[in-house]
């Protein structure tokens, strides 16, 4: 900083190339255009499917209905579009306006010596506030560009060993060096509160961590109490539940699946519901499931009466291509139905919770700067508060 205010100086006011420059970048025209830009980048995140919220093959499918924006939007990295360079660059230029601009206003009020006399508090709360902006800028142009946000399902019993390839969805910033903790974490129970057995009140997970083959402790995760272990913080996210099923070829008796299948979620005014399509190709049709809990049947119908484990059914739904049904079966614990050449067997049900796992190496520095910036908008403004809260204001009561 000390060369380069004075660099700053000896050019102000000169017809060269670096006042020009100097001028361009800390033009108040060009802060406008950088955070019109940023509201746009916005609006791209609202408008594509991004990586890190949505599942890779919803974004896959995305875009392959829209060819057109995918050609444009995917080079620029706009499917992840608050990591990409774009975004940084545009949060460096801002960064950079808003500094040379600082300096050129510290040259303007005087230097240090506007730090004396009657205006010293509100001078120091104003470059505060400057220094709490380059602060915010800074830190999320650093976020952007380091951190990494990823998520995970875990079905009771199974491990997720902390590594790039095994999440479910993961972005990460540019300059984001590939170094994974390779911790495990193991999902032991999954405990969900319910009010009148319907209303969703509260979610517990019961963790154990692993490190070297070897258990570093046990640990409990609730919606808005997470937990931060090696600099990365896990966060409590959706649950849900997940049969078991079997399914076995008839005529050649070979076992096609044999494990758990943790069925989407769908939440609508406190009402959940538990349904997925079986990810296996080798049937000529669709095969959904939908899970219900507890049930009963009303007029041929099964309707869900519960949200514990009680009565557990499965809905089998075969539907064709164009989304036609075909055939809908009931599959109740520890039975079996056939659909065409394969034997379904719903063998049990689990618990599923999903993980938000978020590193943010810039979160703390700009958490710091809004309450920086809280404290220099006091002092810029004490003048003011204190005529605003004083008991002898001038032409009024005592």
């Amino acid at each position: 900083m000390s060369v380069l205010i004075p660099a700053v100086k000896a050019n102000l006011g000169q017809g060269n190339s670096v006042n020009i420059i100097i001028k361009f970048i800390s033009s108040s025209k060009l802060a406008l255009v950088l955070i019109l830009v940023i509201l746009l980048f916005f609006v791209i995140g609202a408008v594509l499917p991004q990586q890190g919220i949505y599942d890779e093959g919803d974004i896959v499918r995305w875009q392959g209905d829209n060819p057109l924006i995918t050609s444009i939007a995917k080079p620029l990295g706009l499917f992840r579009v608050f990591t990409s360079i774009p975004f940084i660059v545009i949060i460096f230029f801002l960064w950079l306006n808003t500094l040379t601009c600082t300096i050129k206003e510290f040259y303007k009020r005087g230097k240090f010596e506007s730090f004396k006399g009657s205006e010293k508090i509100k001078n120091s709360g104003f470059f505060l506030l400057h220094i709490s902006i380059l602060l915010m800028i800074g830190s999320g142009g650093w976020s952007a560009a380091t951190k990494m946000d990823a998520r995970i399902i875990l079905t009771e019993g199974q491990s997720f060993a902390e590594s790039h390839t095994s999440y479910r969805r993961i972005t990460k910033g540019p300059l984001r060096t590939d170094k994974h903790k390779e911790f495990v974490i193991k999902l032991n129970k999954v405990s969900v509160d319910y009010e009148s057995k319907i209303y969703h009140v509260d979610t517990t997970s019961e963790i154990s961590i692993f490190e070297n083959g070897k258990k570093v402790d046990d640990y409990e995760i609730k919606i808005n109490n997470p937990l931060e272990y090696s600099n990365i913080n896990i966060t409590q996210d959706k649950t849900g539940y997940s049969p078991h099923i079997a399914i076995k070829n008839i005529k050649t008796g070979r076992m096609i699946i044999n494990s758990f299948i943790a069925l989407k979620t769908f939440e609508e005014y406190n009402k959940r519901e538990y349904k997925d399509y079986i990810p296996l190709t080798l049937f000529k049709n669709v095969i959904i499931l939908t899970f219900f809990p507890d049930h009963e049947e009303k007029d041929g119908e099964i309707v869900k009466t519960g949200e514990k484990i009680v009565n557990p059914v499965l809905l089998v739904e075969e539907q064709d291509h164009e989304g036609n049904t075909i055939s809908k079966q009931t599959l109740s614990l520890k039975s079996s139905i056939i659909i065409g050449e394969h034997a379904f067997s719903f063998v049990g049900v689990r618990q599923w919770a999903s993980f938000r796992l978020l590193e943010d190496p810039g979160y703390k520095y700009f958490y710091f700067a809004v309450w920086l910036s809280i404290f220099s908008l006091l002092l810029r403004y004490s003048d003011d508060l204190y005529y605003l809260f004083r008991k002898d204001k001038p032409g009024g009561g005592s």
